[in-house]
Formats: structure tokens, C-alpha cells, sequence
């Protein structure tokens, strides 16, 4: 078991691997890669910083507008997002 939580997913993720403009309400812009993402989420490498649980973000893909979210879960600089509004 190892400690470890088993969460089902609201929706199926989707393997991405893009570069974003990531910024948050405490160091800006920060920039990193999107990992993953569904309707209702994302997993984010983050360029610089460590994540932190709680943390408002905001989303930018070219071509697309901003998404902004909130970290979930950390794991140094891979970081989970829940949407504020699930993308359509």
C-alpha cells in the first residue's frame, strides 16, 4: 500500500507535454510544461518553483485562453490544478 491514496478520476486525462505560461498570485510568472490535462484538470511541471497546495495558478497555452485553477496536490515542482470551471 505504501502510503499511498487511490483517487478515481472525474474525467480521463490526456497526455500533453506542452510548454504554458503558468503565473501565481506570489512569484508571477513562473512557466513550466502541462503534463496532462482533462476536463476538469491538470498536472503541471513547473519551471522554477516548488508548488504549493492551495496556491491559485493561471493556465496560458498559445493559441488558447488562460485557465486558472488551484494546486491540489505537490510533489516538489509537479503539481496538481483543479480548474475553477471545467473546459468544454
Amino acid at each position: 500500500f505504501c502510503g499511498r491514496v487511490i483517487v478515481e478520476r472525474r474525467a480521463a486525462r490526456r497526455e500533453l507535454q506542452s510548454p504554458a505560461t503558468i503565473r501565481n498570485n506570489f512569484q508571477g510568472r513562473i512557466g513550466g510544461q502541462v503534463i496532462d490535462i482533462s476536463e476538469h484538470g491538470c498536472k503541471l511541471e513547473l519551471a522554477n518553483e516548488n508548488g504549493e497546495v492551495g496556491a491559485k495558478v493561471t493556465i496560458k497555452l498559445d493559441g488558447f485562453e488562460s485557465w486558472a485553477g488551484v494546486i491540489r496536490w505537490a510533489n516538489g515542482k509537479t503539481v496538481g490544478v483543479e480548474f475553477e470551471w471545467p473546459l468544454h
